[in-house]
């Protein structure tokens, strides 16, 4: 069954002799070679015509390389097309040069010492068709002689014998080989697809060699793509045994017994081998897997070197190959046949992944032991920069199988997830020594059939740069293509001498340009080759760097040979194998500023030339588009050139394409352009409306203008231009792009079409998510609602039955109602509408990771209710299945849930897992849209936070600042809110120091953007309130009232506001103070708060009590008694502790608000025992003894022990005149406090005096009346008391 070698190219290998042909060729090349290529490209493929005789290059001829060179295109071609004139061609046996040739292919084509007469396009016959008729599709066409008679004739009569002996036999025998050749076409012609042994004319020819190519690619090579795909796993083997075998040929040195023992083992470890560029990796696995094939027939081994064929490094095709093979051994040893392999394209991974370690466990079953072999993890091509590390290797470890894996060890994130997380071996390879050295030098020069003197031998050796096999081997192989044996000496010293690979590099570099560089062409042919795979962003196919250069056939593959082992195929695209090749052309070719312009110029030349045939009409994601946009936005950027980056992003084509594909590219990419999110915006709205109009053109000049509505037909762009604002963190932006989507939509009657209906409500849902974003909380509510309720209408009609897709969306709603009621802080409404937006999504069906957001945001709900543990299991809960889902890649979104369990760590006081958690998320949002992005800042402001939670405030600082920064960077301006945030945290931290005097200018100016934009409401009050205070504490009122005023217009104004603003009144000239409305006063304040104890304490303190107006503070007190937030003992506290506010700084006390303050008291609260007792006190200080006596004598039964209540009840029944009473109280004290000096000397005191008033009573019963000296006793006591 015919299949493509190549699967992505068709190579037509058309030989022929060079002198007297080029009128066929030309005339193919002109006219047809074009419809062959538009016959390619629409079957996916890149057609390739090799053509060998377009001119021999004098260097291949002096390097006697051409009948290689020849004969290895013919082995990668798909077709063979020969046609021959008269002449015979490059011949003779006693030809030096040829002979030559003949040498240095006899090595690859042995049956060539057989044919050393034949001429090189014979030998191209035999090789393509006559050594193995009808291997190799074949079509052959020999001319007429008449035609060569009548130009040898025209050549006559102008006297040009060039042009005569063009159309010539070279001699008789020629003519003989000629007709021996004919002979055998002949005799084989029923394995050829076409033989014409006498066509008249050049055109004649071309036109017959067309219609049989096109014959055989429409009716065969190209039309069972099943067929192509039924062998492409058989190619893929072949490809790299071919690797393994020329690897292990040249490996020298240990490891070996490393891995034999570790696979020996009953639980093998897993393996990686790691070690610099060039040190053996591949050789060594290559070594191994000889010895496994030979030795370890208990092993199942398949291995794949990535990097090294086309495809070999791209996940999805690798891991398609592993899992196939591995299902294909399984089959071949329980005797079930071969297995038929995919020709999808599109590859799960995922099912790959599935389906090797499935297959890798039969294996096991079956008693085999599985070993997979893989090289180059640095080589690995990732789809996207958000990847996860080696996502796609199965991290499942099946007991008794063996993986190893090499990689380069500066592959840090490679060696960090294989060391550490799943916990590999590792096999570190060494330097060679001399004698390993001195081994694969002899085995490398046998080979090539060479050898060196002993003397050269052992410089080559000695040289310490030579103990990294990559050098040695560079070396050896510079030394077998020189040429110039007297000057071998010294070629050897410039290779050795070189100070590593990167400058022996650059010796190949320059060997290349002198094998290279031909006359023939007439550029600077290495250079320019490799200046373009360097410059490029994926790579250059060849069809590329032909076109471009216009680089004939004959000139690029000896340059290709040459290189091909140096360079990685990826997908049909050339890169560097090597790093230091990369800086060995820079070095060379590009350290030269202009010359670097000038590359990068071409290709932006070439790619735009391409992007012409782009237009509207086309599907944004054709084959034509893919290069365009992956190669030209980096070139651009490579030139900084920012307008012209700016211009290439704003392309219809490219911006969306990168958008559905790479949006976190396209990202970074219009970072780079300095353009800000309202410009961004303004450029796509150009795109858009050069867009209709390109469109509306078209269709009028086609009559179907009615038909059409090109605003309904690109509004996708709209879309696409939105989702990416989003991405970037431009929401102002994204609501300018959302409005003018809205009009197109409204404009064009979408509310009449069922499927633009649905834009049209999306896009409303989305301008309301972007209010939110945009902490316009309300107006985002109110737009939900809107929608809901045209929802709810839709929903109530019989003859609409909803979809998944309607149910998704009214899902969507109920979260964005969700997220601006939690803006509120409504937590009960939030947690409702998330509720709400599960079923819904429950009943579309919809993936778990759309939800997770929702599930997320319940989670900081419960984080903000103090249920931190329930917090954490949604955190846990949303961060798995977001990865799940995700599988293979770390997108923002896990990003920031990863931020939300941290808080919740933080609020638990986990403050090294917070922080741990925090760094993860930061190396995600960085990892997604760059350093300079709004998510990263914020990231940085959370870990500021978490570091004044440690009291860190320089470190708390630091990341401020950067997460400040980040923001001004990214374009914010410095009224965004994200902006205003970061300046407050640095201010808070300022406050925390105490630090006012350096927060001033900050405060100032953060203040002023606040009041400007009416942000207020999203402050910081603590910080505000702080810098309130220090202004009045710094008698700098009008900037305190500045303050004090704006946080009272705000949400956030609290009753200590309306202290402030009374203080001020009162210390502050009246002309300052003359704009303040009148209600910014204390009784304002009072009617806002009325349960406020401060504002009342305030007013009391202040005006009531000075004016001792204790009806109007009996009043207040009955309001705040009345509103203040506590029940029960707070409000009853309101008649206990406010009694104090009446007490002077000179400790008097202003009595009659005192006494109003506990009447009223005891009349609410008349078992309150400390009310009770403030009342006796008064009563005693109005000497009204005998009513504070009956208070004191029910306190004194209540609270029988309490010292202080029992000597206050004694004063005051020595001061009533019961000095019986006084008694009593008195020995109760001495006999309960006994022990207590200070008590009982009191109450010594006290009972002393009651036996001096008892004494006085006796005197004054009997008639002696001495009452001086017991008043002044009584006073004393009073006083002590």
């Amino acid at each position: 069954m015919a299949k493509l070698k190549d699967p992505g190219t068709c190579r037509i290998f058309f030989s022929s002799p060079f002198n007297g042909m080029e009128e066929e060729r030309e005339e193919l090349t002109r006219k047809y070679f074009p419809q062959i290529h538009h016959l390619c490209n629409s079957k996916g493929l890149q057609f390739v015509a090799v053509d060998m005789r377009w001119g021999i290059t004098a260097e291949s001829s002096e390097n006697a390389q051409v009948i290689n060179i020849c004969l290895r295109e013919l082995d990668r071609s798909d077709m063979f097309v020969g046609f021959f004139g008269q002449r015979y061609g490059w011949h003779g046996a006693e030809d030096k040069v040829l002979q030559q040739n003949f040498d240095n292919a006899v090595g690859r084509y042995p049956w060539l010492n057989d044919v050393r007469d034949k001429s090189v396009t014979e030998l191209e016959f035999l090789h393509g068709h006559l050594n193995n008729p009808g291997k190799l599709p074949a079509c052959i066409y020999f001319r007429d002689k008449s035609f060569d008679e009548a130009k040898r004739e025209e050549g006559k009569k102008k006297g040009d014998m060039k042009h005569v002996i063009k159309y010539s036999a070279e001699s008789e025998h020629s003519t003989e080989m000629l007709e021996d050749l004919k002979r055998k076409v002949w005799e084989t012609r029923d394995k050829c697809l076409e033989v014409q042994m006498n066509y008249k004319t050049p055109k004649e020819a071309a036109e017959m060699i067309f219609k049989m190519v096109w014959k055989y690619l429409t009716e065969v090579l190209l039309v069972n793509q099943s067929a192509v795909q039924q062998s492409r796993l058989d190619m893929e083997r072949l490809q790299h045994e071919a690797i393994q075998a020329s690897r292990s040929n040249v490996y020298v040195g240990g490891n070996i017994e490393q891995l034999d023992k570790n696979l020996d083992q009953d639980i093998p470890d897993q393996i990686l081998v790691k070690g610099p560029p060039g040190i053996g990796k591949s050789a060594l696995l290559a070594k191994w897997i000889s010895r496994l094939k030979k030795l370890k027939r208990e092993c199942a081994v398949i291995y794949h070197f990535i990097g090294y064929s086309e495809g070999s490094s791209e996940i999805p095709s690798f891991m398609r190959r592993l899992a196939e093979e591995f299902e294909m051994t399984v089959r071949g040893y329980s005797g079930m046949g071969d297995i038929l392999t995919e020709s999808k394209t599109d590859i799960d991974v995922r099912e790959m992944m599935q389906r090797l370690v499935v297959a890798m466990e039969s294996l096991l079953k079956l008693g085999k032991k599985p070993v997979l072999i893989l090289d180059g993890l640095d080589k690995v091509s990732r789809a996207s920069k958000i990847d996860k590390p080696l996502y796609w290797l199965p991290s499942v470890q099946l007991v008794g199988s063996v993986l190893v894996l090499s990689t380069l060890d500066s592959d840090t994130e490679s060696i960090t997830e294989l060391e550490v997380h799943r916990k590999f071996k590792t096999i570190t390879v060494t330097p060679l020594n001399t004698q390993e050295k001195q081994e694969m030098c002899i085995q490398i020069l046998q080979t090539s059939g060479k050898e060196l003197s002993p003397h050269q031998l052992q410089r080559i050796v000695e040289a310490k740069q030579t103990e990294n096999p990559l050098f040695l081997n560079i070396t050896l192989s510079e030394l077998v293509s020189f040429g110039y044996f007297r000057l071998l000496d010294k070629k050897i010293d410039s290779l050795v001498n070189s100070k590593g690979i990167e400058e022996l590099f650059q010796e190949v570099l320059q060997r290349l340009e002198g094998d290279y560089n031909v006359e023939e062409y007439p550029g600077p042919l290495v250079e320019q080759v490799l200046c373009c795979i360097h410059l490029s962003h994926q790579g250059m196919s060849e069809k590329e760097l032909l076109e471009i250069f216009n680089i004939p056939s004959h000139v690029w593959s000896p340059l290709y040979f040459a290189i091909e082992k140096v360079i990685i195929n990826h997908g049909g695209l050339f890169k560097f194998g090597f790093m230091e090749l990369n800086k060995a052309v820079i070095y060379r070719y590009l350290s030269d500023s202009e010359k670097r312009m000038k590359y990068i110029r071409i290709l932006i030349e070439h790619f735009e030339k391409q992007k012409k045939q782009l237009t509207l009409l086309l599907p944004v994601f054709s084959a034509l588009s893919k290069r365009i946009c992956y190669e030209l936005p980096w070139l651009w950027l490579a030139l900084d050139d920012k307008n012209g980056l700016a211009q290439c992003l704003a392309d219809f084509h490219i911006f969306s394409r990168l958008q559905e594909e790479s949006p976190y590219d396209l990202v970074y990419l219009w970072k780079q352009t300095g353009c800000q999110g309202n410009e961004i915006a303004d450029k796509l709205l150009q795109t858009f409306v050069r867009g209709v109009g390109e469109i509306y053109v078209h269709f009028e000049e086609r009559g179907e203008l009615e038909e059409k509505k090109p605003g309904f037909l690109l509004e996708s762009f709209l879309q696409r231009a939105s989702l990416f604002l989003d991405d970037a963190g431009y929401s102002g932006a994204r609501l300018k792009i959302l409005e003018r989507h809205l009009k197109v939509l409204t404009d064009g009657g979408a509310d009449t079409n069922p499927v633009f209906w649905r834009k049209l409500l999306h896009c409303q849902y989305s301008i309301a998510c972007v209010c939110v974003d945009l902490q316009r909380a309300e107006q985002g509510i109110q737009i939900h609602q809107e929608l809901w309720e045209k929802w709810k209408k839709k929903l109530s009609d019989k003859d609409f039955e909803p979809s998944q897709e309607d149910y998704k969306e009214i899902g969507f709603i109920h979260h964005g109602l969700g997220v601006g009621y939690f803006q509120l802080r409504d937590f009960e409404k939030a947690l409702k509408f998330y509720k709400e937006s599960i079923e819904y999504h429950t009943k579309a069906k919809t993936k778990q990771d759309t939800i997770c957001e929702t599930l997320n945001n319940m989670g900081l709900i419960q984080a903000e209710l103090g249920q931190l543990e329930e917090a954490l299991e949604y955190c846990n809960k949303v961060i798995k299945v977001t990865e799940e889902q995700q599988f293979g890649y770390l997108s923002p979104n896990i990003g920031n849930y990863l931020t939300n369990k941290a808080v919740v760590l933080r609020k638990m006081g986990r403050l090294d897992e917070a922080e741990e958690t925090y760094q993860q998320s930061l190396k995600i949002k960085i990892n997604a849209v760059g350093r300079e992005h709004p998510i990263v800042g914020m990231a940085y402001l959370n870990l500021g936070a978490l570091e004044m939670y440690r009291n860190s405030y320089q470190k708390a600082l630091e990341y401020y600042m950067m997460g400040l920064a980040i923001f001004r960077e990214s374009g914010l301006s410095e009224d965004e809110y994200r902006v205003l945030q970061a300046k407050e945290n640095i201010l808070n931290l300022y406050m925390v120091e105490e630090n006012f005097k350096k927060a001033e200018t900050l405060y100032q100016e953060t203040l002023d953007n606040l009041i400007r934009t009416g942000s207020m409401d999203r402050c910081l009050p603590s910080l505000h309130n702080e810098m309130a205070k220090y202004f009045i504490r710094q008698q700098r009122y009008e900037e305190a009232a500045k303050t004090v005023l704006a946080l009272i217009q705000s949400q956030h104004a609290q009753p200590t506001n309306y202290i402030h603003l009374d203080y001020l009144q009162q210390n502050m000239p009246p002309d300052m103070r003359s704009a303040w409305p009148d209600k910014y006063n204390i009784d304002y304040g009072i009617q806002l708060w009325p349960g406020s104890i401060e504002l009342a304490k305030w007013k009391a303190e202040h005006y009531l009590i000075p004016d001792d107006d204790a009806e109007g503070l009996v009043t207040l007190l009955a309001q705040l008694h009345d509103n203040v937030m506590e029940e029960g003992a707070g409000r009853e506290g309101v008649y206990v502790h406010t009694p104090q506010w009446c007490l002077k700084q000179d400790g008097t006390v202003v009595e009659n608000c005192f006494y109003r303050i506990v009447e009223e008291g005891l009349k609410k609260y008349p078992d309150n025992l400390e009310i009770k007792l403030d009342m006796a006190k008064s009563l005693a200080r109005q000497t009204r003894f005998q009513e504070s006596l009956e208070h004191m004598v029910a306190l004194a039964v209540q609270l029988p022990d309490n010292s202080g209540i029992l000597h206050f009840a004694s004063y005051v029944a020595l001061q009533s005149g019961d000095h019986v009473l006084c008694t009593e109280y008195c020995n109760k004290l001495l006999e309960k406090f006994a022990g207590d000096d200070e008590i009982t000397k009191k109450a010594k005191s006290m009972l002393s005096m009651a036996k001096e008033v008892e004494e006085y009573y006796k005197k004054k019963d009997s008639g002696d009346k001495n009452e001086a000296d017991y008043s002044g006793e009584s006073s004393q006591l009073e006083s002590e008391t």
